[in-house]
């Protein structure tokens, strides 16, 4: 068995116009919002091996919030999930090392969004910022996973925990 919980960066914040997209930090409610998925995670006990985020400031902030609490993952960034298209997540999940058995991948829309409805029975119209998605494979190596092999059984977002 391995799984990908994917996740969608933290909200960014849009203060200053001269920053370019890559460049853009975590707003107020981003850093709270991570905040509450990152524990949210550890008490689900959903502790990945490594952490894989896109390089863009946004997605690297929330992945670092993640790992306060999801001590002991691995931590890697990977410059082509900035703004990946959703194959690309199924690519990089084929060329992992099979050592890894759970892997959290942060990255941003349009391409979580669309991988989330490659692997769900109902339309999903956005994964929010901070929103997760998690996908069990029932297979022994990564090189196996497509599209077609993997169960959606977890989706969160940081307004379910909201009081």
């Amino acid at each position: 068995m391995k799984t990908i919980i994917f996740g969608r960066h933290a909200k960014s914040s849009w203060d200053d116009y001269n920053i370019g997209d890559h460049d853009r930090t975590l707003n107020k409610r981003g850093f709270k919002d991570a905040k509450i998925m990152g524990k949210k995670l550890m008490e689900l006990g959903y502790v990945p091996d490594l952490i894989i985020t896109s390089s863009a400031k946004r997605a690297k902030l929330t992945a670092e919030i993640y790992a306060k609490y999801l001590i002991n993952s691995e931590f890697s960034i990977d410059k082509e999930l900035y703004l990946a298209p959703s194959h690309l997540f199924i690519k990089k999940a084929n060329e992992l090392d099979d050592k890894y058995k759970t892997v959290l991948m942060i990255a941003h829309n349009p391409g979580i969004t669309q991988l989330a409805n490659e692997f769900s029975v109902d339309f999903i119209g956005n994964i929010p910022t901070s929103g997760i998605f998690k996908v069990d494979f029932d297979i022994k190596k990564w090189k196996e996973i497509n599209t077609f092999n993997g169960v959606m059984d977890l989706i969160i977002f940081p307004k379910m925990y909201k009081k």
